[in-house]
């Protein structure tokens, strides 16, 4: 039986264990309350590092210092919903394309998007089209044409739309009034870059013809072409031709001439079923090259394209293009068919 002494030994042992165990909690507490997580990361800027400490987790801090992720690449973004430590350089790199935009729009076009497209991708995107724009368009598609692709460069002279191709609900940025050198049936709106060709165009019949009328009797009947007025044209199409609806009116985002590039003539006095035989008309098609216009369809493209030419319409694509489509007898459509192969 276990004598008094030897029992007394034991507790005094367990009570100096305890004691020992206990002092080695406190000690542990004590280095914890005082230990820097970032004692390892090079940056002293005292607020980053207070941000820091407050917003990223442990695992997080841990790749920074890693990484030598320097606070200037998110501090920016580290408040906002949604932010991300693992995505800060493209927070970072949009940033400086989109500097006009607050950083939680910065990190919400990053991580909306990111499943869907890399960030140069979205970087060209959003130099042609409105952030708004693009969500509409990842979030709910093309209504009338599921497979379509959207256009990425809408800007350009040479962009091509058609029944496969759109640009959703894009409004070009610089567009304006036609001046009062060139008539019109109403206030029509167009690209700058074709405005003053047009002018010089409305000049250059005027002299050839030895036209009294400005623009020689030619009047401006259509321009830019918003998506919400496409929409009302093509329901109208819909409702007279039916399944042909396409061959008059194209889906709303799919016709250039919600690109501002393009112009409807009518000439004064003549019925738009007579306008080929017009000397406008004549003088159109053997000059309107030189300023930079063309016709996008004619019959030849018909077929290819499934719609009914329109002599009167013209688009703006340079005059270098103009040139070239001209001398190889080419109407756009056929040089974005041929390109296309």
């Amino acid at each position: 039986m276990e004598n008094r002494q030897t029992r007394g030994i034991r507790i005094w042992t367990a009570v100096f264990v305890f004691s020992v165990a206990l002092l080695g909690m406190v000690c542990l507490a004590v280095l914890n309350s005082k230990y820097d997580s970032l004692s390892r990361y090079p940056y002293t800027d005292k607020k980053s590092r207070e941000l820091i400490k407050e917003y990223l987790t442990s695992d997080e801090i841990d790749y920074i210092i890693e990484y030598s992720i320097a606070p200037n690449v998110f501090i920016a973004f580290i408040q906002e919903d949604g932010f991300n430590i693992y995505n800060a350089a493209e927070y970072k790199r949009l940033s400086q394309y989109q500097w006009d935009q607050p950083p939680g729009q910065i990190v919400r076009m990053i991580e909306d998007t990111r499943e869907v497209m890399d960030t140069d991708t979205l970087i060209l995107l959003l130099s042609q089209y409105s952030y708004d724009e693009i969500k509409d368009y990842l979030d709910n598609g093309d209504p009338y044409k599921q497979d379509s692709v959207l256009v990425m460069n809408p800007a350009s002279l040479d962009a091509w739309v058609d029944a496969s191709h759109t640009i959703v609900r894009r409004v070009p940025w610089k567009l304006q009034a036609l001046s009062e050198n060139v008539p019109s049936d109403h206030v029509i709106l167009i690209e700058e870059e074709a405005r003053e060709p047009l002018e010089n165009m409305c000049r250059g019949i005027r002299g050839m013809l030895g036209s009294d009328q400005a623009c020689a009797g030619l009047i401006i009947t259509d321009g830019y072409v918003s998506y919400d007025e496409q929409k009302t044209r093509y329901e109208q199409a819909e409702d007279t031709y039916g399944k042909d609806a396409l061959q008059y009116e194209l889906y709303p985002g799919h016709c250039e001439r919600q690109l501002g590039l393009t112009v409807d003539f009518r000439v004064d006095g003549i019925p738009q079923n007579a306008f080929e035989k017009t000397l406008q008309n004549l003088w159109l098609e053997e000059n309107a090259y030189k300023y930079g216009f063309v016709c996008t369809w004619d019959r030849n493209s018909e077929e290819a394209t499934g719609i009914v030419p329109q002599p009167w319409h013209y688009r703006y694509v340079g005059v270098e293009l103009a040139k070239l489509l001209h001398s190889s007898n080419q109407t756009f459509a056929d040089y974005i068919a041929s390109a296309s192969r």
